[in-house]
């Protein structure tokens, strides 16, 4: 086989590994009804990978582990959050927190490519992205606990 095509096979494991994980993560938090935990759980182990990732720059199967584990955390993260904000806020305040998070992401999602860019430039590598968006996610995780650390009606609602 070509090496193009194994590098397009090696690439598509991180993503094949999100779609399960999003599949059973998402299964597994809504039988137990732990969608507070599984959230923090999610940052800080996607944001462990991420950080993880530029020690193991030198081995393709450790990269494509921890690489696998950090897109299904993150993956897995969105739609449990998205989730989680109707029980954290019920009411007419929904509406305008859902909007201040995804104007907030959309802002995020403009950075961070640039940012990723101009970090490369200026200190010659791609590790201090990576730990500098590990270390987000994990600040994202831990203030995610500290708000919602008093709500308890972080369950699935019934339809």
């Amino acid at each position: 086989m070509p090496d193009i095509a194994l590098i397009g096979l090696y690439s598509a494991i991180p993503s094949v590994v999100s779609i399960v994980a999003m599949i059973a993560i998402g299964a597994h938090t809504d039988r137990r009804q732990r969608l507070r935990e599984s959230i923090i759980t999610l940052a800080l182990v996607g944001a462990i990978a991420l950080c993880l990732l530029p020690l193991a720059s030198t081995s393709l199967a450790l990269s494509l582990v921890l690489l696998s584990v950090a897109m299904g955390a993150q993956f897995s993260f969105i739609p449990l959050f998205w989730a989680s904000v109707p029980a954290c806020l019920p009411g007419p305040d929904v509406a305008k927190v859902t909007a201040a998070i995804a104007t907030i992401g959309i802002i995020g999602g403009l950075v961070s490519s640039t940012s990723i860019g101009w970090l490369k430039t200026h200190t010659g590598s791609l590790s201090i992205g990576m730990y500098l968006f590990g270390a987000l996610f994990a600040a994202g995780g831990i203030l995610y606990a500290i708000t919602t650390r008093h709500v308890v009606n972080l369950r699935p609602r019934k339809i």
